[in-house]
């Protein structure tokens, strides 16, 4: 490509077109086209920012639900894992979007027929959107 031939790997324009094309190629359900452009967003973020930034949170979810798309259950998990991790450590454990990783991750074991680790994970996703909702709903009404 003349954009990446361009530009070094770590530059914002680059990343946003390699984007764009994942994108354009997943909205014509053109998966197979598009994993190589995530695949690089996500690489070129990590060597930006490091693995475990929150940095990569975007990146990393949008491959995993190009995985998840594809019924590629196993090369979803670790990514959906490296996820959760990565957001439970930058937003703490009670934060909603924890809640919604927890419950992908129990859609991936799932789809993997990983039931016993999966039902865990749906209990306690709404348990900690439910704890975030209520300790918001006191501090309003104090």
């Amino acid at each position: 490509m003349i954009v990446e031939k361009a530009s070094s790997p770590d530059n914002l324009f680059l990343a946003d077109y390699l984007n764009y094309l994942a994108e354009l190629f997943k909205a014509q359900e053109k998966y197979a086209e598009a994993e190589p452009f995530y695949e690089r967003v996500l690489a070129n973020a990590e060597k930006a920012a490091g693995r475990d930034s929150d940095f990569i949170s975007l990146p990393l979810y949008k491959l995993t639900l190009l995985y998840q798309s594809q019924g590629k259950y196993g090369q979803a998990e670790p990514l959906s894992l490296r996820l959760l991790a990565i957001r439970e450590n930058t937003l703490g454990p009670h934060h909603p979007d924890v809640a919604q990783r927890l419950n992908e991750l129990a859609v991936v074991y799932r789809g993997l027929g990983k039931f016993a680790e999966a039902e865990p994970l749906s209990e306690r996703a709404p348990r900690r959107h439910g704890h975030r909702c209520r300790t918001q709903h006191r501090a309003a009404r104090s």
